[in-house]
């Protein structure tokens, strides 16, 4: 009786401690993950969205934003926006996105296009 006991005991704690370890990676609005060299920010979690933030110019040169990205947690985003200066300053020659329809381009707060993003871009 005492062996069934400590292994129901022992059941109840692992899940616990499970519970908890879930809810302690789990990511909210404002946190960033980095996938292919793009940095993302979660702007909500329902539905769940994300902004392109920062690009490390360890990458390539040309770009290509997924409609959909995976957070190192197991999360999928739908990205929707892609965030003035996301991609400045990295020697890039192209910028592609993949999303239909394409990600809103937020430059001094207004709408704008995918070239504005990219200053750096050589033709």
């Amino acid at each position: 009786m005492k062996s069934i006991l400590f292994k129901i005991t022992l059941h109840l704690f692992t899940v616990f401690l499970l519970g908890i370890t879930t809810k302690a990676n789990a990511q909210g609005v404002g946190d960033e993950f980095e996938v292919n060299f793009i940095t993302y920010n979660i702007t909500s979690i329902t539905p769940n969205t994300v902004e392109t933030f920062d690009y490390n110019t360890e990458g390539e040169t040309t770009v290509v934003i997924p409609s959909t990205v995976e957070s190192p947690d197991g999360g999928s985003y739908s990205v929707t926006t892609i965030r003035e200066g996301s991609f400045d300053d990295n020697l890039l020659t192209s910028i592609t996105s993949l999303a239909t329809p394409p990600p809103t381009i937020t430059t001094g707060g207004s709408n704008d296009t995918l070239g504005a993003t990219c200053h750096s871009c050589r033709a």
